[in-house]
């Protein structure tokens, strides 16, 4: 559905929606009178407007707002109708002849789709009751009058166009099945032969041709039925596309024009990118008129250096520039997302939006390969029983990979810190209890999974590790006995044992023989002492669920 594209227009007309109907059939009278005077190539004071639309002027000073006369058409436009189905005038009531959009094709001498073709240009209309009491679209004769003076040349040759008669459709049919049996062609290539032969317009020959391998299926003209490609052809269409088979050939295949094949993967391609979820961690520097020369080019330096290196390992700096360029170029994707229309993608925006989000992927595959030795470091430390490194290491990873898109850079924290934490909660949550038994040795070697960790890397690790630990201690010596049972149970952490899941407060409440509401109110006065002396990052970790 349309919609208005000036807001403080949309606002006012929001306003309009809500006055009695007799005051709305005013205004819908005087959004036609100024549709009339309006010309597309002026601008006009948003205060004129709201004085002709309502008759009463503003208080607000808006002497700085203007709307173009093409946006001033366009929303006329949609205003008129939304107003005219609530409130249908009868043509009775107007005071001048009202023309359907059939009987304005007649005396015109054009189609119906010629009219429709007219509202968009400027040609005014809206919904009557008429003497038969049925509601339909119409158009005043003052308002035909009006749009023939500005667009003499439209209507001039629109009106020369004659209907055609049986035989001419006929010529029409036969030329059109001869050059198709003659000549290995596109549909759309027998179309424009077609009109040249037959000296009528493509839109008329395709039209024609449509209507009537539609109600004549035995008597084709094309080898493959014409209108909008299958779900199952178009997915095809992109999949070959996308494998690099030339256009060419795919267009032969499927009997579509080169501008169609495009049309069809681009979308597709606008489909599968208003699927994905992107999430990113915003900034007001991403705003900034300069941020994609400071964050973007600015760190390709750095990316060519990281590229050379087989285990990166990044420092703080180069972490915060990683993750600020790794989130500006989602956002721009979403920037770009935003601008694009699915019924006719642009395909210069696909490129764009998909080129970001393909360069953000790659600076997310550098910051895993960093942190790499980092899961296999807590994946050892959760080494027992029936566990096996290689699946510890796996689901290690798939908490890696989230822990990056959720990791806020701009608070100051090493990532290490954060997905130390978010790795190690996950493991509680998602390994069975069953499996962790002290006193079964683990059977995998450990060589085999060993990894090329510098020295001053380890170090971090351990101290990151130690930090980890630290939450059961601060949990330990600063809640009493109650208020730890509370915490370890509600949110999974009972001392160094995996539970399999977290108990609800009812639960603990049933145990502790106290009602939730009181459970609630401990846990509450608990958190509060925990976020005094826990960090940010250890907190948001503790109490996410």
């Amino acid at each position: 559905m349309a919609k208005i594209k000036s807001k403080i227009l949309e606002d006012l007309f929001s306003e309009l929606r809500f006055a009695p109907a007799a005051q709305q059939q005013n205004q819908l009278r005087a959004a036609g009178e100024l549709a009339l005077i309006i010309e597309p190539q002026k601008q006009y004071p948003f205060e004129f407007i709201c004085f002709k639309l309502t008759g009463y002027r503003l208080k607000e000073d808006l002497s700085g707002k203007f709307i173009s006369g093409a946006d001033l058409t366009h929303d006329l436009q949609i205003i008129i109708n939304k107003l005219s189905r609530k409130v249908a005038p009868r043509t009775a009531d107007l005071g001048e002849e009202v023309f359907t959009v059939e009987q304005l094709a007649a005396q015109m001498n054009v189609s119906t789709k010629t009219i429709r073709r007219w509202r968009q240009k400027g040609l005014t209309g809206w919904i009557f009751v008429f003497d038969n009491e049925k509601k339909m679209l119409g158009f005043p004769a003052s308002s035909i009058d009006e749009f023939a003076k500005k667009n003499p040349e439209i209507t001039k040759t629109a009106s020369k166009f004659s209907q055609l008669n049986d035989t001419e459709k006929q010529n029409i049919f036969d030329t059109a099945r001869q050059i198709a049996r003659t000549e290995n062609l596109s549909r759309y290539q027998v179309i424009l032969q077609t009109a040249a032969a037959t000296h009528r317009s493509k839109e008329t020959i395709r039209t024609l041709l449509i209507d009537f391998e539609q109600s004549s299926p035995k008597k084709k003209v094309f080898a493959k039925p014409a209108g909008a490609v299958s779900p199952h052809d178009a997915k095809t269409i992109h999949k070959l596309y996308a494998e690099d088979t030339p256009v060419a050939d795919i267009m032969q295949r499927f009997h579509r024009s080169r501008s169609s094949i495009y049309r069809i993967v681009n979308q597709r391609r606008a489909k599968n990118l208003s699927r994905l979820k992107i999430e990113y961690i915003d900034s007001p520097q991403f705003a900034e008129p300069n941020a994609a020369k400071t964050i973007v080019t600015a760190t390709e330096p750095l990316l060519a250096e990281l590229a050379k290196l087989s285990n990166p390992l990044l420092n703080r700096i180069q972490e915060t520039e990683l993750f600020r360029r790794y989130n500006f170029l989602k956002y721009i994707a979403c920037a770009h997302r935003e601008q694009i229309v699915y019924t006719r993608p642009s395909g210069k925006l696909l490129n764009r939006a998909e080129a970001n989000l393909n360069a953000a992927e790659h600076v997310k595959k550098l910051i895993i390969e960093s942190n790499l030795g980092l899961v296999i470091s807590i994946a050892r430390k959760h080494l027992h029983g029936a566990l096996n490194m290689p699946d510890l290491v796996s689901e290690g990873n798939m908490s890696l990979m989230r822990a990056v898109e959720k990791f806020d850079y701009s608070r100051g924290y090493r990532f290490s810190t954060y997905a130390t934490l978010a790795i190690a909660k996950d493991y509680a949550r998602k390994i069975p209890a069953e499996t962790f038994r002290l006193d079964s040795p683990s059977s995998v070697d450990m060589e085999s999974l060993s990894h090329d960790i510098r020295g001053d890397h380890l170090a971090d690790i351990t101290a990151i590790e130690t930090a980890a630990q630290s939450l059961d201690e601060v949990i330990e010596n600063n809640l009493t006995k109650r208020q730890q049972y509370i915490i370890r149970n509600h949110f999974g952490l009972e001392g160094n044992r995996i539970i399999k899941k977290a108990k609800t407060l009812e639960e603990i409440g049933r145990t502790l023989n106290l009602s939730r509401e009181r459970v609630r109110q401990i846990e509450l006065i608990a958190l509060q002492q925990l976020r005094h002396n826990l960090s940010p990052e250890q907190f948001d970790l503790l109490t996410k669920k």
